[in-house]
């Protein structure tokens, strides 16, 4: 292609910006270019028309965000009571444990402590 015409080099930008590509067969003609630049021009607004349609449909309202903050919340709360009750349960068995008397004291604490530690750890971590 002879660069020294200035709709040559015309023709490459817009080809290029359009994201068209230059291939192997490209129109000659300036009617056959003006209608490719065309071409270009409304594939470039079209794909920028997609991708803003796109995103707004994307974007929460302010409704719907408080909505999804609160299912998070509510989640989230549901988490900590379950391990909440479930720290309470494990000392409750130490307690009846305890009262065994075929009790092994040094391997059992060392689970229902590991237990507490996991669950509290859970929490810290939801708290967060």
């Amino acid at each position: 292609m002879d660069f020294t015409q200035y709709t040559n080099c015309f023709w490459c930008i817009i080809v290029t910006m359009g994201t068209i590509g230059y291939g192997d067969y490209y129109p000659r003609t300036l009617p056959g270019r003006f209608i490719c630049v065309l071409a270009a021009v409304a594939g470039v607004i079209l794909a920028s028309l997609l991708i803003v349609a796109l995103s707004a449909y994307l974007t929460m309202t302010p409704n719907e965000s408080k909505a999804h903050i609160c299912i998070k919340r509510l989640k989230l709360q549901k988490s900590l009571s379950d391990d909440a009750s479930s720290a309470v349960i494990s000392i409750v068995n130490l307690g009846r444990q305890m009262k065994n008397e075929e009790f092994n004291e040094k391997l059992y604490f060392k689970e229902i402590f590991a237990n507490l530690k996991k669950n509290t750890e859970n929490v810290k971590t939801k708290m967060r």
